[in-house]
């Protein structure tokens, strides 16, 4: 696990037609930081991850510097003006809906931590030269896949995916990959396959932040146990622990907490709408007690949501869909228990429907929003 890992083969960053070669003025650096700055770029050079430049490149970035919750410095690049001309491959990034329907029947968890994922990717010699810092002490340029390049979550995604696309139970998001098992017979030869790739791949891991075999686990803010999906303890207590909002910046804030834990909620828009009502453009933020009551109900509704079960593709799966004044509400069922539920906003306009129409309009919203689910399958 010591070391830089190296993927085979090298990336080419590709510009558009047109582009224009920015240079950037190096940034000032603390007097404090400079030292540790200083061993920093020597320690990268002797890891082959950067090199110094000694001629002209018609690029050349500002260096950021990031420090990281071990304390650690990273070095990044701040290539705004780059971003707006690479061609980017738009490869597809897997949604927590997409990982999470493969996982029934799962009893056994582990993750991986792929280290420093993006230096595991060479660039070509025309791609590095795009990547040219400036520092206090001299110009350096990128032999590795640096952070701050708008397309290498991308690069590396596509990389992983298709070092592991062959082994069944296992999902990479970027750097972080998690695999599964019914039993931990099945579970340990999964990892087994992984390793051996890894190690034939010359991937490096981060032992601090690998889980193996464990009966739950945290992945991408979401816990997955024996018995299904909930929400990481962090982000509930974040969301209890904040306070009433006093202006729309915190209320919006709030509102977007609630957004991201919906699917564990049921008819969140219809808790939502009186907070909702006094973010409109026409209305004055004023919070009375209708205000305050939805808020606390919101934060009362989440101490006590459900654990979502794993979708299985063999169970028999029910749409429930409601209609209300405010909202649209819809619950994925299999055995009576919730997979996922979804709501959604009415506009003024649907707001004047009929009931029926609501009902209606209840059931094509539930179809539409559970469509990676039930689509080519039979359901009610």
């Amino acid at each position: 696990m010591s070391g830089i890992g190296c993927i085979d083969g090298a990336h080419e960053i590709q510009l558009k037609d047109g582009a224009v070669p920015v240079i950037h003025a190096s940034r000032k650096v603390p007097v404090a930081l400079k030292p540790k700055l200083k061993q920093k770029l020597d320690s990268l050079e002797r890891l082959k991850i950067i090199e110094k430049v000694v001629k002209p490149t018609e690029w050349v970035q500002s260096l950021v510097i990031v420090y990281k919750a071990n304390g650690d410095m990273r070095l990044c690049l701040d290539p705004k003006d780059l971003n707006n001309v690479i061609m980017r491959p738009h490869f597809q990034m897997p949604s927590f809906e997409k990982i999470s329907a493969k996982m029934a029947g799962a009893k056994y968890f582990s993750t991986l931590d792929s280290k420093n994922g993006f230096w595991h990717v060479k660039l070509t010699k025309q791609s590095s030269d795009l990547c040219t810092f400036n520092t206090p002490f001299c110009c350096y340029k990128f032999l590795r896949l640096p952070y701050g390049i708008c397309s290498a979550s991308e690069v590396f995604q596509q990389k992983m995916k298709e070092i592991f696309n062959d082994i069944e139970g296992v999902e990479v998001y970027v750097d972080d990959l998690i695999l599964w098992g019914r039993t931990k017979a099945e579970h340990d030869a999964r990892l087994k396959l992984i390793l051996d790739k890894m190690r034939l791949e010359k991937i490096k891991l981060n032992k601090d932040k690998c889980r193996l075999c464990v009966s739950e686990i945290t992945y991408l803010g979401h816990r997955f146990t024996q018995n299904g999906i909930d929400i990481d303890e962090n982000k509930v207590r974040a969301i209890y622990c904040m306070e009433s909002p006093n202006d729309r910046k915190s209320l919006e804030r709030f509102l977007g907490l609630v957004t991201y834990v919906s699917k564990y909620l049921p008819n969140v828009s219809e808790h939502t709408a009186p907070l909702r009502a006094i973010l409109k453009k026409k209305s004055t933020f004023d919070w009375q007690h209708e205000q305050q009551k939805a808020f606390d109900n919101l934060k009362k509704l989440l101490t006590n949501r459900p654990v979502l079960q794993f979708f299985d593709t063999k169970k028999p799966t029910v749409i429930t869909v409601d209609s209300s004044q405010n909202g649209l509400g819809a619950a994925l069922l299999q055995n009576n228990l919730p997979v996922a539920y979804a709501s959604k906003a009415q506009n003024e306009t649907q707001r004047r429907f009929a009931q029926i129409e609501k009902e209606m309009l209840a059931i094509v919203f539930g179809c539409e929003r559970f469509h990676h689910y039930v689509f080519g399958s039979r359901f009610t």
